[in-house]
């Protein structure tokens, strides 16, 4: 019944399993996006010594490929990585296609989306 102890007492069980179940959900969450951080230091070619990509609090937001076609020039395909401070333009490698050298990047704060 509603309002007994058992009730309340339940019911502030539920609450704490709910808890404990985010919490852990949330863990999960960062460990995958500090795991594909991980993988992508693994294959990236960084050419710019001012440029310290790792950080134990840096994970990885949105990754994928962007097609561009610059003016009068032919399609380009660039693997885009947004971290959660940086915007890294790559490309990949052509022959083995599981390399990427940095192109291009800027801090995150600098970006401005136009729609």
């Amino acid at each position: 019944d509603k309002g007994t102890k058992y009730h309340i007492s339940a019911l502030n069980a539920l609450k704490a399993v709910k808890n404990v179940s985010q919490q852990c959900e949330q863990a999960t969450h960062r460990k995958q996006q500090r795991l594909e951080f991980e993988d992508l230091m693994k294959i990236l070619i960084v050419d710019d010594p001012s440029l310290t990509l790792l950080d134990s609090e840096r994970s990885i937001v949105k990754q994928g490929e962007l097609s561009w076609v610059p003016d009068k020039g032919k399609r380009k395909t660039l693997h885009v990585v947004l971290l959660t401070d940086y915007l890294l333009l790559t490309e990949k490698n052509k022959t083995t296609g599981s390399i990427l050298y940095l192109k291009n990047f800027c801090k995150r704060k600098q970006v401005d989306v136009i729609k």
